[in-house]
């Protein structure tokens, strides 16, 4: 489920805004270990 849900999150995030968007979905990471971390910068 959880690879399913990050293409879709990175999708919506792009759709929303064309920077704000992309600074988000690069904010979103996977890690096998840590699993999906969320890193907010502005």
């Amino acid at each position: 489920i959880l690879f399913l849900l990050v293409p879709l999150c990175t999708a919506q995030f792009r759709i929303q805004g064309p920077s704000d968007g992309n600074r988000r979905a690069q904010g979103l990471k996977y890690d096998a270990e840590k699993g999906i971390e969320y890193d907010d910068q502005r």
